[in-house]
């Protein structure tokens, strides 16, 4: 199940559907051709005016295929972190996590605070900017499964944000859950993830950041809840 954070990601993936799908229904049971050879297949017929528009459309996508692998690459996790908190519903907890080299991390009672810039962590805006980031994590040792903690944070969120479904999938044979959330003012969304890490015992990675910045950072903030672990 994939997410789709906007209309022009949805449109993407339709354009490359239906270029891989013709792609497969003409040559899945022979040699492949060149590009250039299907590209002409394609284009049979049609004026010149015409093939070059949908050349200029093929390599449109292409390009936004190129973008959409650089965006990603910020979720590259560089340094490690151990901590110990005091977990929630019982004692000190050690864990570790990854996350980018050239974010900040400080530790408070109850969780561990990660910030894309420094000054964030002195004083946090009203409305976060472009590439501004916050990630609280937290360890909780508790009989809820992580599709619970999820379903009360959105009870509980419910009337500053607007949720979108839940995600269930596996992390290394761990189930994990996770929710976007929007909110209109001050504009800003979320993104909050439950992990299943021992038995009962659960980790929760919760991240602020600026309307339309998701897409951004949403693979770091994914990879620093993949890193999560108690430590032995």
């Amino acid at each position: 199940m994939s997410e789709n954070l906007d209309n022009k990601t949805s449109l993407t993936n339709r354009d490359i559907y239906k270029f891989v799908r013709g792609f497969e229904d003409k040559y899945g049971g022979g040699t492949l051709p060149t590009l250039e050879e299907y590209l002409r297949s394609l284009f049979r017929g049609i004026d010149k005016r015409m093939i070059m528009k949908r050349v200029s459309q093929f390599l449109s996508v292409l390009l936004l295929i190129a973008v959409s692998a650089c965006q990603s690459s910020t979720g590259d996790l560089k340094s490690a972190y151990t901590a110990r908190n005091v977990a929630f519903n019982s004692g000190t907890q050690v864990y570790t996590f990854s996350y980018p080299a050239t974010w900040s991390v400080e530790e408070q009672d109850e969780m561990t605070v990660l910030v894309s810039q420094r000054a964030l962590l002195d004083d946090l805006p009203r409305e976060f900017g472009a590439g501004q980031v916050l990630v609280l994590v937290r360890i909780a040792h508790t009989h809820a499964t992580p599709a619970s903690i999820i379903s009360d944070y959105v009870a509980q969120h419910h009337d500053q944000f607007t949720f979108s479904d839940p995600i269930l999938y596996d992390i290394n044979g761990r189930s994990a859950v996770r929710v976007v959330g929007i909110r209109v003012a001050p504009e800003e969304q979320s993104l909050t993830v439950a992990v299943d890490l021992a038995e009962d015992v659960r980790g929760v990675v919760g991240a602020r950041l600026a309307k339309g910045e998701l897409r951004v950072w949403q693979q770091t903030v994914l990879d620093i809840a993949n890193s999560l672990h108690l430590a032995p």
